[in-house]
């Protein structure tokens, strides 16, 4: 598929599919296109916003999908009652802390 009119468009820094002519011009459209399909078998962006992650996590395990995450918001710890009164006494246990406490 060698052209005298793509090698000129390439020395003009275009792309092959920017001929002049229109029938060259789209068989070089679908020439890349071809050649994209083969690349790109099957490469998706999906945005997904939840709260519960694990399920699709668990998911996409168990269906052996490959998938990234590229953000995910930190969850907040849990924590225990007993730790929660435990940090409380420490706090007003404190007279520093009571003070700061008070303001």
């Amino acid at each position: 598929m060698e052209k005298a009119s793509y090698k000129q468009v390439q020395n003009e820094g275009k792309s092959i599919a920017q001929t002049k002519y229109q029938g060259l011009a789209k068989q070089a459209q679908e020439l890349v296109i071809r050649i994209w399909g083969k690349i790109n078998i099957m490469t998706e962006l999906i945005i997904i916003r939840t709260h519960e992650s694990e399920k699709i996590r668990k998911f996409l395990e168990q269906e052996r999908v490959d998938y990234e995450v590229y953000h995910e918001e930190e969850k907040p710890q849990k924590i225990s009652e007993a730790a929660l009164g435990r940090a409380y006494q420490e706090a007003w246990s404190n007279p520093q802390r009571y003070q700061e406490a008070q303001k």
